[in-house]
């Protein structure tokens, strides 16, 4: 749609978190300008086709930025499953070293 400048409500926001009025529960807002607003029935998809469009071409460009992550990641299990594995054996070796000193 047709993105306008203007001033318009937006919550607060301190360290990463929404803030709330503590006795009523509702979001703490101030106006700020210079805020991009996109004018109602200007665009030719909705919210929720803009939203999926955007979420599939983020999806898209995250994927290939690095397309072996997902190997990377099964690999890495593999890899902790192996020292897993052998952590059992070295304990029981190191128990067997170590039952004279004790």
């Amino acid at each position: 749609g047709k993105q306008v400048i203007g001033c318009k409500q937006v919550q607060v926001v301190e360290n990463g978190k929404k803030q709330f009025d503590p006795l009523t529960g509702t979001p703490i807002t101030h106006e700020a300008c210079d805020q991009l607003t996109i004018e109602p029935n200007t665009g030719t998809l909705s919210e929720a086709e803009f939203d999926e469009k955007i979420k599939n071409l983020v999806t898209f460009l995250a994927y290939s930025a690095n397309p072996v992550k997902l190997k990377s990641q099964r690999i890495g299990t593999y890899v902790l499953l192996y020292l897993a594995f052998f952590f059992v054996f070295a304990y029981l070796l190191k128990r067997e070293y170590w039952k004279d000193v004790h």
